[in-house]
């Protein structure tokens, strides 16, 4: 359901959230009526959302009367809808345990969305005429005002979801010699797992960042943190390397993590065409190479950001970033821990990584078989993932300087120990 329209798309793919079920028995409890229903406007036609003593059908069968207290904008009270010169006698069946009856009794309180628009209504039902009391039509008021607020707030967090997908990256950045793409699956409208990269220009040349994080806990107040950890981290690894970056944004997000109470798992490396790959791993423990020569995981034994502990995360020398090199023939996957949740096995998940070195999978074919795989799996938590490899590159390029420099398919380049190493960059 909308929270801001009300519609469903299809009966097919309504969704029922705990806080409705409840009050709909409670309405049907305190009126001590046979049934009660909550019913929606669907884009072709109306959606019981959650019915209570009867059949869904039933609600549907009262289409006329439901459309007729949507537009009152109050409670209606319809004490016998036999007596009705509106509807007349045996026009609604009302299915129950106890066979099918006629609705006679029809009480309903419209609901609204967060924009005020009338998208539904609370009804109760009898097979017996009766009516309802001052007090009792303040009760049904005082319950639709529930839905009200239940049904607003939903549509707060949905705006918050959204725009927390428009701030992710829309596009890959266009850097010879790389490709990268990401993805966030939220298990609510908005959560804690977030994704960036950006090409910077460094002493090498154009660099590529990526960053994978995950905010403890789901929902509104963890995907407020999850952008301040982006925007952040973001603006400072503008200006300085990835451990640097890192240890700032440490530094400058501390006192609004420990007054929330939270933590933020990081990995956020620097990578350049060639495949050297400078990263720090805040905690997060979960990126892994796939290679045909087998997978080798790129973590550190780091703290998050925000642990509420003596950090060393204040002492840039207490840290030091890892490097490693990515070959041709290989793909850099980072996922958030909803992801490896599904596996029973660290060695299922390295598994299921290395089946996306699969020929002409490209990085967004293997983000979206990743997503596939955990949604598909069940899992509650909510779910990102980046993959990056590099891409055939045998063209002469110039670097930031103007000279020429050419990348052929038999490179030596130099590993962070400084040794010569030979590798094929195709």
């Amino acid at each position: 359901m909308n929270a801001r329209t009300g519609q469903v798309s299809d009966i097919g793919e309504e969704t029922t959230s705990d806080l409705y079920g409840r009050l709909v028995r409670l309405a049907r409890a305190v009126f001590a009526v046979p049934g009660a229903a909550l019913t929606v406007r669907g884009e072709r036609q109306p959606v019981t959302l959650v019915a209570s003593g009867v059949g869904r059908e039933s609600a549907a069968s009262t289409e006329p009367v439901w459309r007729y207290a949507l537009g009152t904008g109050g409670v209606v009270v319809i004490p016998d809808l036999g007596a009705s010169e509106m509807f007349g006698p045996g026009m609604f069946p009302l299915v129950t345990p106890a066979g099918v009856t006629p609705v006679r009794f029809y009480a309903g309180v419209p609901v609204h969305s967060s924009s005020g628009e009338t998208v539904g209504v609370l009804a109760v039902f009898d097979h017996a005429p009766r009516t309802l009391d001052s007090v009792q039509r303040q009760i049904l008021a005082d319950l639709g005002a529930v839905l009200d607020r239940e049904l607003s707030a939903s549509g707060e967090l949905a705006m918050a979801g959204e725009v927390q997908q428009l701030l992710l990256p829309r596009e890959p950045p266009d850097l010879p010699g790389l490709e990268v793409a990401g993805r966030v699956l939220q298990a609510r409208d908005a959560g804690g797992d977030f994704f960036d990269w950006s090409t910077v220009q460094g002493p090498h040349g154009t660099r590529l960042d990526v960053v994978l994080g995950d905010v403890m806990g789901k929902g509104m107040a963890a995907s407020l943190v999850a952008s301040e950890m982006r925007a952040v981290l973001r603006t400072h690894a503008r200006y300085v390397g990835v451990l640097e970056a890192v240890r700032r944004t440490a530094e400058t997000t501390a006192a609004d993590l420990a007054r929330l109470g939270r933590f933020v798992t990081l990995w956020s490396a620097s990578i350049e065409p060639t495949g050297r790959i400078e990263y720090v791993d805040a905690g997060h423990g979960l990126a892994v190479v796939a290679s045909p020569r087998g997978p080798r995981s790129l973590t550190q034994d780091q703290l998050p950001l925000g642990m509420p502990v003596a950090s060393t995360w204040a002492a840039a020398h207490d840290w030091a970033a890892a490097h490693d090199v990515l070959e041709a023939d290989e793909l850099l996957v980072v996922v958030s821990d909803g992801v490896f949740d599904v596996f029973g096995s660290i060695g299922q998940a390295y598994d299921a990584v290395q089946e996306l070195l699969a020929p002409g999978l490209t990085c967004a074919g293997a983000v979206d078989a990743i997503i596939a795989h955990a949604s598909g799996a069940g899992t509650s938590d909510d779910v990102a993932a980046v993959v990056v490899r590099r891409t055939p590159s045998d063209a002469v390029r110039r670097t930031p300087s103007g000279a020429e420099r050419r990348t052929p398919s038999d490179a030596v380049r130099r590993t962070p120990s400084g040794a010569e190493r030979r590798t094929r960059t195709d």
